[in-house]
Formats: structure tokens, C-alpha cells, sequence
């Protein structure tokens, strides 16, 4: 008798479902419904009470059909599992244990959604079912792939799952496929990551959103895709220069705008038309990096090159790196960076300096977020910055000009001082470079930076036009400090203000500024006039050489060349002498001055001495003994401020003479009869590195306790890796032990498929690395006293042909990138490890103005099916027939020329005698190729008088979804008679 079966079971994604049987024959699969479903981030408790579990549960979590981390449901927990359009379901289960228990178990899957373009249809073949290959919105890289249906159309656009499931072919990964349902509207606001308002309603973005709202879209018309959800999943809208940054926009008889350009220069303008960029009545342009255009009648067309931003910013005079929106240096920037500053004067007016390149470029901190906006060509962070725009306008902001002034103040109460013409402004007696300044010539600054009985100093200075300087202090070139000590006339101490005492050499062209007991400032000074003093108030300006280029001493009455004593305590091994001094050496030294130099050694031969308290410096030994120095700080030192370490010698041994041997970064070539390099160490742990051209670098770990011995001739054996590439650029060969690597040669010229390596018996991992290839690792390779062998792969071709320009190709297996690539070829051939059907390609241009059609699919089966579209500037001359003008529209050198069935829409426009550009007529849709060849246009109006047309073309593809190109061109033409 027939039986009817039912079988539980799962999906791609791990969705519950079941199977009925009946006779053994398959009736049909039907999805389980899921106790709970979500589509945004959901806590750990409402899964627990939407459930309504009495105790908590341990849940598997699978994403796109992956095993994670177990999510733990239970009462009173907010953590949160889930994302905004990312489809939660929860399915609850259990089952009794062995005790008759019942057990409740629950699982949670969750699958994201994706939005694409139906890219291309494939016809069903004998052997293969018809299918359609679908291409990811975006430039994150998200998945994509064909699906077998026949039920869209090239370039729809969809939404789709796609599983990251081991063992699903990869033609099988993208499923449920469905027409995207979209809305169009006018955009008015967006907030980056989060949301976009058009057409009057706000959607929220989700997790997976393909294409975000952009600011040149603002005020004009997009079309948002909407995931299952209602989430946006697309906002699709717009997306050697001379270059500026926008600083007001707005709109009087023309729109006009405010640039500061390259030269610093700020000018007013008149637009040609609305900027992008900007919203009349706003103020989120500013800051904008644009490039502009000079059109006719000193009329300016800008196009936005970086959206303004608000960072904390952190450049530094001569480094080619910076930081931008981060603690640590993120950007780059060179000689040819043009940086752009914003400073105020006195009274509060705007001051722009322009700064070519690293070497000009004032240091400068920004620590709270303001207006800051970097533009690298093609977006590209990893490039060196093209323009920098910092608004320095804030409190705690410092602009460090590297020539800059010196001043030092004193201070006094805080009366200000107005002048009509100059406005507010305060005057402090002091010096400018060393200079007097006091009377009629006091120093003018814009703020109150010293109160009355106190004194400092500054080496950033700025000024406005009436003089008035802005002031900073650096943090690395002025040293303040109690106490002033010298050795001789050429050394300088003080006890700095964490309570550390230092030392500075005195620049030959130093001088020294002193402020009396009366107050009273004395110039011309030179360091042999400094008397030494416990308790005087100090100040050192330190050139780039970190030597004192000036000094600023504020006497403080007492301790005048009477400074207290200090001692050194006793240390086993240790002995201390004062120098220069002739005496013993002794285990401890008392009334001993600050600033007085004093020798310090161990008792056991070549034993190195260190110190985190005070600066040692290595003078002439004695025998064998190393001899330090230091200066004595204003404090009691303890003998445990030294470290003492025993050297030894690390002999490294070569098969031969002229191997060099590297270790703690010093280098030393083998040489003697027994082919070897010494060098002295102190017990430790050593990477031993020995190199010569031509060779692979030998690596070893040797340890040191005594005088070792690393042979690099004893102790190999023969690891023979086969089945390497030959010939191919680029290629590296890299055997490692645990994580350090002992082997490392380009092979790019290796010929023979086989490479023997001599190791020390061990367990290696063997890597084979290569721009074009994907990387292929054995791992637990052993070598013993027989030597071992190790054989890589036999890789697999994906070769590619018709490629125009510069692209980006990459490999994907899984959705992990197997093989990325940089290609400058019309055909690349790349090389994967598993069956070339499991793969999925995406081609993108790197150049300007570059659309790619059927840039991605299955690399098996249609990388060679990739076009690429630009068009050049049309070509305008004037006509032959009546109110025409001939035109001539085809594609840049090297690509896809339009076709008959693409659709070329031509806007024609004439500049009347107001400068402005009036539209006299609209082609929509005429064939591709139309004017490929040249071609008369419509009736264009008048012919009696020439006149300057503009042409903007814009190329669709068959379908008019898809725009292939657009270009424009502006010529003086006269109409056909």
C-alpha cells in the first residue's frame, strides 16, 4: 500500500522546512513559518518574551546560511542581534532528554538583501537551463551571480538573497529573485549612514544599502529602491583641474559664490548656473573642494571634488603623512599638496593663507571637530591628498608657522586697548626674537595670554594687517622649567615641570633674556652670563638640533649658586666618581651639586648600562669596562635607576665570505677563512638574518646566554617545493616556522618548477604569493635528516580579453576574494585554485568617465563578455543645410561605439547676449549611432548670424535605463543658410 511520508529539513539559509513523500516519490518542499520574524536590530529580552520562554536558551545564529557565534536569549539581556532590512526569523523547537525532560531549543537565521541589475539574459541550452546574470549596485563588493529563471528582463532592477552555504555551487547562491519596487521624488535631506528624505517621505537606509543619498543629488529628482521591507536599499542619483573651496553661495540676479582658490586669493563670482553642491540659504557647502571652469562672459561652472567635513585635524610641518578625523596619521600629502588655511585676526576677520607641499605647510591642530575637507584624486585616501581645506578658527586651535617669531611676554592686568581703525587689542612689554619691546613699540595681540606676575613664551606667531599677532606654543620647542644648572658654557639644565631634569646644548648663536628680581627685562645676553640658580623661573626655545637657540630666566630671589646637594646610593656591582675629579671610584657619592657630571661602571667587564631617570652617555672605556656619564638631577638618585647587562658575542657563520649578517638591526659581512661575523649582545632572544644578492634570506631564532654560535652551515636539509609557476611577475616563494619566516625569494624569473630550500629539521608552512595568482598555502611541511618535500598546485586560467583602459579585476570564491588584480592590459589571464565554474569576476574601470557593462558574473562563462563605453567630446561645425549645424557623436578612442539600438538623447543650447544659456532644442531617444559619422541636426533656429551653441549628449542603452556616457562640447557655429 502507497505510504505518505513527511521529512523535516532545511534550506540554503537553514530556514526550517519539510519535504512529503508519498510512495517514496518527492510531492513537493514547503517553507516552516517562523515563530518570530524581524527586520531591524532586536534585543536579546523581547526575543525571550516574544517567545515566552520561562528560562534562558542558548540560540544557534546562522547568517546567509553560516554557523556563528550561539546568541544567548534570556530575560533582562538588551544585547542585540539582527541589522536594519536584514530578515530575522526565529524558530522554536525541543525536544525530551534522557531523564523525560522536555529540552526547548531555538535557532535564529539571518539572510541580508541585496540589490542588483539584471545585466544580461542567457538562453536555455541541452545542458544548461536558461538563465539571467545579475550585477551589485554599489562599490562595496557585494555579492552577486546568475539565477535560472527567465522571468526578467536586462536591466531590471531586483532584490535578492544569496547564500554563503558550503557546498552550494556557485551558480546556485543567488536566490529569490524579485523585481525591487522603487520611488522617485525630490531629494531634500539626507544623513549620511542613517536615512534619506525624498518626495517628502524619510527613508531609513539599510544595512546593506547599495548607494547612499550624495549632496550633488540635493534638490533634484532620484529614485530610491526599496528592499522587501521598505527600507532604502539605492538612492540613485548624480553622482589637470583648477581647484577651490567654496566659502558662501547664493543666489541675488545670478547665482554667486565666494571661492578662496589655490593662491589664497578670495573672490566673488558669478555662477552659470546653481551649484550642486550647495543649497541657497544654507551653509553646508562651506568648506566644499571644487574644481571650476571659466566660462564665457566671466561666468564660472564648479564641479564638487570633496564634500566638506568636520574633523579634528593634526598636520605637522614636513611630514608627509597627517591626520584627518583620527588620532594617528590616516592621510597623505607631498610637495604638490596645496593646503588652504582659515585664521582670524584680532578682531574676529577671516584671514586664508595658501601653502604648496609638506615642506611649507605650518603645523597644525585642530582638536575639535570644524570644518576640514580633504580632496585625493578619484576619492582614493591611500593617494596623496591633491587639496587640504582647515577652518583654524577655534579656541583650541594652533597654527605653527616653522619660520614664525619668538615672543615672550610679561604679563600684566587685563585693560584692552581700542583703536577705530585697528579695533580691540591688548599690549604686553616683552621681547620679539630677543628684542626689546616696551613704551610705544609694546607687542599688540589679540587676546589677554599673560595675567600680571607671571611671564611666558611662544613660538607661533601670526599677525592681521594692522600687526596684531595671534599667539601658540608649540609642544615640543619650548622647554619650561625650575631652577637653572649649567655644566659650562655650552650646557644648560633645568628640572622640567613633570619633575624630570634635563639637559640642553647651547646653539652657537644663542641668546639670553633676563628678567631682574625688580621685573625689570634685560637683553643681549649671552650663556655665560646664566649663574646657576635652584628656584629661577626658565625658559628654552629649541631649535630643530633640539639645542637652546634662546633662553628666558625670571629670577626668583634665593638658592643663587647655592643649590642644594643630592646623592647617589649604592648598588651591588655599581661604582660612581665625580668627573674630572681624579678620585676613586666609590659605591656611593653625597653632597653632590645638580648639574654636576658624574661617571658611573659596572664592576664586571663589558657590562651595559642603562637608565629611565636620567641620560647616559657612553664615554671612553677603561679596559674593558664601559664608563657612562650623566648630570646629576636635583634629586637624590637610588643605585636601582640603573640596569646592568653582560654583553656576549653572537657569532653568525656563512658557507662562504661576502653573506650578509643582520641582527638587531646592525649588519655585518662575513669574512676570515671560517666566514664569519661577530657582534656583541646582551642575553636575549635574536632574529639572525644572512642575505646575499641573488640568495633567499636564511632567518633563525637564537637565543643568547653566553657566547653563541649560529651556523648556517650545519643542520640543513634539502625541502624540495615543486610545482612552482614559472615566469611569472611578481611571484615571491615564502617558507615560514610558526610565524617567523626563514625563507623568503621572488621567483619571478624561476623556470625549472622546482625550488630546494636547506632548512633545520622542523615543521614548516610553504606560501606561494603573486599578484595574478591566488595564493596558495601547504601547511605542516616536515623537513627531517632526509630532507622534505612539498608540492604546491596546479592552478587554473581565467583569462580575459577586450579590456580598454585601466581596470580593477577581482576573483571571488565564496564571497572571499581569492584573486585582486590591477590590470593595464586588454587581456589579463589570471589563476585560481579550484574549478573555475565556482567563481564570480568583477571588472571596474579605474578611469575617468568609464561605464562597464557586464562587468561581473561567473568566471567561467562570460568574462569575455565585458564592454566598455565613453564617449568623446562631440564634434560642432557649422551647417550645410537650412538652421542646421553638423554634429558628430561616437565613441572615445578604443571603446564600445554606440549602437543603432541605444538611445542618444542630444540637448541643444545657445548663449544669448546676457551670457545666459537658453535650450533651443531636445533630441530624446534617436538612434545610438546617429551622428556617428556626422550628421546635420534638426532646425536649430535663426541662421542668419553665428552664435555659441553648447551640445550635451547623453548615451542609453537599448532599454534607456542605463546611461552608457554623456559629454558635452561648446563651439561658435553658424547655422546652415
Amino acid at each position: 500500500m502507497p505510504k505518505l511520508s513527511l521529512k523535516d529539513g532545511s534550506d540554503d539559509f537553514v530556514r526550517s522546512n519539510h519535504t512529503w513523500n508519498y510512495d517514496g516519490k518527492k510531492i513537493g518542499t514547503y517553507a516552516e513559518t517562523a515563530d518570530l520574524t524581524y527586520n531591524k536590530k532586536v534585543a536579546s529580552d523581547t526575543i525571550y518574551d516574544d517567545l515566552g520562554l520561562t528560562s534562558t536558551v542558548v540560540a544557534e545564529l546562522y547568517l546567509d546560511g553560516v554557523r556563528q557565534a550561539d546568541f544567548t536569549v534570556q530575560n533582562n539581556n538588551t544585547t542585540k542581534t539582527g541589522d536594519t532590512g536584514l530578515l530575522t526569523q526565529v524558530w522554536k523547537g525541543g525536544a525530551f532528554n534522557d531523564a523525560g525532560v522536555w529540552v526547548t531549543t531555538v535557532k535564529i537565521t539571518q539572510v541580508h538583501y541585496y540589490v542588483g541589475d539584471v545585466v544580461s539574459k542567457t538562453a536555455a541550452t541541452k545542458t544548461k537551463d536558461a538563465y539571467v546574470t545579475i550585477a551589485a549596485r554599489g562599490e562595496q563588493g557585494y555579492p552577486a551571480g546568475n539565477f535560472y529563471t527567465e522571468d526578467f528582463k536586462t536591466d531590471d532592477v531586483v532584490i535578492y538573497n544569496y547564500t554563503r552555504m558550503s557546498g552550494i555551487a556557485a551558480d546556485k547562491r543567488v536566490q529569490n529573485v524579485a523585481v525591487a519596487e522603487t520611488a522617485t521624488g525630490t531629494l531634500s535631506s539626507f544623513t549620511s549612514g542613517d536615512s534619506a528624505t525624498v518626495g517628502g517621505t524619510k527613508y531609513d537606509y539599510s544595512c546593506t544599502i547599495a548607494r547612499e543619498a550624495a549632496q550633488a543629488s540635493i534638490n533634484t529628482d532620484v529614485t530610491v529602491v526599496l528592499d522587501p521591507f521598505g527600507y532604502a536599499i539605492d538612492v540613485d542619483g548624480k553622482t589637470d583641474e583648477n581647484y577651490a573651496v567654496v566659502l558662501d553661495y547664493h543666489k541675488g540676479l545670478h547665482y554667486e559664490a565666494t571661492l578662496l582658490f589655490a593662491d589664497g586669493t578670495v573672490k566673488d563670482v558669478v555662477l552659470n548656473s546653481a551649484y550642486a553642491g550647495g543649497t541657497v540659504g544654507g551653509n553646508n557647502f562651506v568648506g566644499d573642494i571644487v574644481a571650476y571652469t571659466l566660462k564665457s562672459s566671466d561666468r564660472y561652472a564648479l564641479t564638487e571634488k570633496a564634500d566638506a567635513g568636520r574633523a579634528t585635524v593634526a598636520i605637522k610641518n614636513g611630514d608627509y603623512t597627517f591626520a584627518y578625523g583620527a588620532t594617528t596619521a590616516n592621510r597623505y600629502a607631498n610637495g604638490k599638496t596645496i593646503f588652504l588655511v582659515k585664521t582670524v585676526d584680532a578682531n574676529g576677520n577671516a584671514l586664508y593663507n595658501a601653502y604648496e607641499g609638506i615642506k611649507n605647510v605650518p603645523s597644525v591642530t585642530v582638536k575639535t571637530a570644524s570644518v576640514a575637507t580633504v580632496f585625493c584624486k578619484n576619492g582614493d585616501a591611500s593617494l596623496p591628498a591633491t587639496v587640504v581645506y582647515v577652518d583654524a578658527t577655534a579656541k583650541d586651535t594652533t597654527v605653527l608657522n616653522p619660520a614664525s617669531d619668538v615672543v615672550f611676554l610679561k604679563g600684566n592686568d587685563d585693560s584692552y586697548t581700542y583703536d577705530s581703525s585697528i579695533g580691540t587689542y591688548y599690549q604686553f612689554e616683552g621681547t620679539l626674537n630677543g628684542e626689546l619691546k616696551n613704551g610705544d613699540s609694546k607687542i599688540k595681540t589679540s587676546d589677554h595670554y599673560v595675567r600680571k606676575g607671571f611671564y611666558n613664551l611662544y613660538d607661533g606667531v601670526s599677525y592681521d594687517a594692522n600687526g596684531v599677532a595671534t599667539l601658540v606654543r608649540s609642544t615640543d620647542g619650548v622647554v619650561e622649567g625650575k631652577g637653572v644648572y649649567k655644566q659650562q658654557n655650552d650646557v644648560l639644565g633645568t628640572m622640567l615641570s613633570n619633575g624630570t631634569f634635563k639637559y640642553y646644548a647651547v646653539a652657537s648663536n644663542c641668546y639670553v633674556v633676563l628678567v631682574n628680581e625688580e621685573g625689570d627685562i634685560q637683553t643681549g645676553l649671552t650663556a655665560g652670563s646664566v649663574v646657576q640658580d635652584g628656584n629661577d623661573r626658565v625658559f628654552f626655545k629649541l631649535n630643530t638640533s633640539n639645542a637652546i637657540a634662546s633662553a628666558y630666566i625670571v629670577k626668583v630671589a634665593g638658592e643663587e649658586t647655592s643649590a642644594a646637594s643630592y646623592s647617589v646610593s649604592a648598588k651591588d656591582g655599581l661604582v660612581y666618581k665625580i668627573a674630572g675629579t681624579g678620585t676613586a671610584w666609590l659605591s656611593s657619592l653625597s653632597d653632590v651639586k645638580a648639574g654636576t657630571t658624574i661617571q658611573v661602571r659596572s664592576t664586571t667587564e663589558k657590562t651595559t648600562l642603562s637608565s629611565s631617570v636620567v641620560t647616559l652617555t657612553k664615554g671612553a672605556d677603561e679596559g674593558n669596562y664601559y664608563v657612562y656619564s650623566f648630570a646629576m638631577p636635583a634629586q637624590n638618585l637610588s643605585g636601582n635607576a640603573f640596569t646592568s647587562a653582560t654583553e656576549y658575542t653572537l657569532t653568525v657563520k656563512a658557507a662562504a665570505n661576502d653573506w650578509t649578517a643582520k641582527v638587531n638591526g646592525e649588519s655585518k659581512t662575513t669574512n676570515g677563512t671560517d666566514h664569519t661575523a661577530t657582534f656583541t649582545v646582551v642575553p636575549g632572544t635574536y632574529t639572525v638574518e644572512l642575505s646575499k644578492a641573488g640568495q633567499a634570506t636564511l632567518t633563525r631564532s637564537v637565543s643568547v646566554s653566553g657566547n653563541t654560535t649560529a651556523d648556517f652551515t650545519v643542520g640543513n636539509y634539502n625541502l624540495v617545493i615543486s610545482k612552482v609557476p614559472a615566469s611569472v611577475t611578481g611571484a615571491v616563494l615564502t617558507v615560514k616556522n610558526g610565524s617567523m619566516t626563514v625563507y623568503s625569494k621572488d621567483v619571478s624569473s624561476e623556470a625549472s618548477g622546482s625550488v630546494t630550500v636547506a632548512l633545520p629539521a622542523g615543521t614548516y608552512s610553504v606560501e606561494f604569493t603573486a599578484p595574478t595568482y591566488e595564493t596558495k598555502t601547504v601547511a605542516n611541511v616536515a623537513v627531517t635528516t632526509s630532507g622534505g618535500t612539498a608540492a604546491l598546485a596546479d592552478w587554473n586560467q581565467v583569462a580575459f580579453t577586450g579590456l580598454v583602459g585601466n581596470n580593477t579585476i577581482v576573483l571571488t570564491k565564496d564571497g572571499t576574494t581569492a584573486v585582486s588584480y590591477e590590470a593595464s592590459t586588454a587581456t589579463p589571464a589570471l589563476y585560481v585554485l579550484g574549478t573555475v565554474a565556482d567563481y564570480d569576476f568583477a571588472v571596474t574601470s579605474k578611469d575617468s568617465g568609464v561605464v562597464v557593462v557586464g562587468g561581473t558574473g561567473d568566471a567561467s562563462a562570460s568574462v569575455n563578455t565585458v564592454k566598455f563605453y565613453k564617449l568623446a567630446a562631440p564634434t560642432l561645425a557649422d551647417g550645410a543645410s537650412s538652421k542646421t549645424m553638423q554634429l558628430t557623436v561616437k565613441e572615445a578612442s578604443g571603446y564600445t561605439a554606440p549602437a543603432a539600438g541605444d538611445k542618444l538623447t542630444v540637448v541643444y543650447e545657445r548663449m544669448n547676449t546676457s551670457g545666459d544659456w537658453i535650450t533651443v532644442y531636445t533630441e530624446t531617444d534617436v538612434a545610438g549611432n546617429k551622428y556617428a559619422a556626422g550628421a546635420a541636426t534638426p532646425a536649430l533656429g535663426d541662421a542668419s548670424s553665428g552664435a555659441m551653441y553648447r551640445v550635451t549628449v547623453t548615451l542609453k542603452d537599448s532599454t534607456g535605463t542605463t546611461v552608457l556616457g554623456t559629454a558635452t562640447a561648446t563651439q561658435y557655429v553658424t547655422l546652415g543658410a
